[in-house]
C-alpha cells in the first residue's frame, strides 16, 4: 500500500489519475496525472483517492529554506561574507 495523502490537492490529483486510468477522463486532460496513473495500480489509486480530506491542509507546506530550517538572517549573512572576504 502507498503512503497516505498529505493534502487535499494531492487527494484530488489521485482522483484525477484514477479517472484517467479508468477511461473517464482523457490522458490529455493532465499529462502528469496520466503518468501517475500509468505507474500505479488501480487499487493503490483507489486507496489514495478515497481517503477523507478531513483534517488535511489544502496544500502541503513547502520545505524550510536556509540553515536550521529558516532563512538566513542579517547576522548570518554578515558572518558568511566576512569568511568569503578572507579568501
Amino acid at each position: 500500500m502507498p503512503d497516505k495523502v498529505k493534502s487535499k490537492s494531492q487527494r484530488r490529483f489521485m482522483g484525477m489519475a484514477q479517472a484517467i486510468k479508468e477511461g473517464e477522463l482523457p490522458a490529455s486532460y493532465s499529462p502528469a496525472a496520466a503518468e501517475t496513473a500509468g505507474t500505479m495500480t488501480p487499487e493503490d489509486l483507489e486507496h489514495m483517492a478515497s481517503e477523507s480530506e478531513k483534517g488535511l491542509p489544502e496544500r502541503k507546506r513547502p520545505r524550510p529554506r536556509g540553515r536550521l530550517g529558516r532563512e538566513r538572517g542579517p547576522k548570518e549573512i554578515k558572518t558568511t561574507l566576512r569568511h568569503i572576504r578572507k579568501f
